[in-house]
């Protein structure tokens, strides 16, 4: 039991890292197209503030399950940010609407390298959603000749 939960946290952390790595890149390195010259700004731009605020949920939600024993609490955060994620994909170019040319930054940059880091995020995710089912299923193998007479 104490192997998967190593490994439980060992995947948590790199969740963390991952979704470090879209909080940060949504306004670095996979930031949409920068404002119009008069300063207004596309609807990709709101696009990049949505997945912005979904990986600051997601990267608290991470710093939470690394301070969590429960493995209850653990299915239902990793359930969460199946859910954060998939809905994340989505956003760009699905909910809200990017730039007309396929060549402009948020369709080129933003839109793939968020889809990526998402899908790494949920197969870390259904992993440890694996793992958590083992160890119910292995806790639970002990306790099932309790309460019997011998």
């Amino acid at each position: 039991m104490k192997k998967y939960h190593r490994i439980q946290i060992v995947l948590v952390a790199v969740q963390l890292v991952f979704a470090f790595l879209l909080m940060i890149g949504e306004k670095t390195f996979l930031r949409p197209c920068s404002a119009r010259p008069d300063g207004t700004f596309m609807t990709c731009h709101w696009a990049g503030e949505s997945v912005y605020v979904l990986s600051i949920l997601l990267f608290f939600g991470a710093m939470f399950m690394l301070t969590i024993r429960k493995q209850e609490v653990y299915a239902a955060l990793e359930g969460m940010v199946i859910l954060i994620c998939l809905l994340m994909k989505q956003i760009p170019g699905g909910y809200i609407p990017l730039c007309m040319k396929k060549d402009m930054r948020c369709w080129a940059v933003m839109r793939p390298g968020v889809g990526l880091l998402c899908a790494l995020v949920i197969l870390l995710a259904i992993v440890v959603e694996i793992l958590v089912w083992r160890t119910k299923k292995e806790a639970g193998s002990g306790d099932e000749n309790r309460g019997e007479k011998q």
